[in-house]
């Protein structure tokens, strides 16, 4: 979770905007290395319900075989104009079939294949 915004609610708000319009997906530098991947790339993430674009940045604060995705970015709103399609929808990516064992909550986990752009 950003410091910055709050789900997916704030994104539109000028000033936080402005601090960050967008998020980067993590991935660890050894994943980036087996990838061919730098710091800045752009990649596009490839579930079975979709594909979306995100940009790299390299952390040794996630684990190798993990990404992590920031939730509520990449909207899909005429009303919102600072972020109306900007940045990558995490929620695109998850299978709508799949109904959680509790509380169906969208913050799971989702295999995806990451592709160079």
């Amino acid at each position: 979770k950003t410091p910055i915004h709050t789900n997916g609610h704030t994104q539109n708000v000028e000033f936080l905007n402005d601090l960050m319009s967008s998020a980067p997906v993590w991935i660890h530098p050894n994943t980036a290395k087996k990838y061919g991947l730098k710091d800045g790339d752009k990649i596009t993430l490839q579930s079975k319900t979709a594909k979306e674009k995100a940009s790299v940045m390299l952390t040794e604060g996630i684990r190798e075989d993990t990404l992590f995705v920031y939730h509520g970015f990449g909207h899909e709103s005429a009303g919102l104009k600072r972020t109306n399609g900007v940045g990558t929808n995490q929620s695109k990516l998850l299978d709508p079939t799949v109904i959680g064992p509790v509380a169906s909550t969208m913050v799971r986990n989702v295999g995806v294949k990451i592709i160079k752009a």
